[in-house]
């Protein structure tokens, strides 16, 4: 298996470092693909709340890929 490269260590890192509830919704979306609809039922919440978790989740990804790829 090969090593990481820095991007990737960097979004994992990032990744690890959200909210408990936004890393949840954003891990199930993307990375097991399921709808919202799913992720409300599995996190018992609604819908909506999964959406503002992932957008949430988003822009503090962007904010911390955007320092790490500066500080590179």
């Amino acid at each position: 298996m090969e090593e990481a490269t820095e991007t990737e260590k960097s979004i994992q890192k990032a990744i690890d470092e959200l909210p408990v509830k936004q890393r949840k919704a954003f891990i199930l979306s993307k990375y097991e693909e399921l709808s919202q609809r799913k992720i409300a039922e599995i996190m018992q919440t609604s819908e909506g709340a999964v959406e503002q978790l992932l957008v949430r989740a988003k822009k503090n990804l962007q904010k911390k890929l955007e320092f790490d790829i500066l500080v590179l």
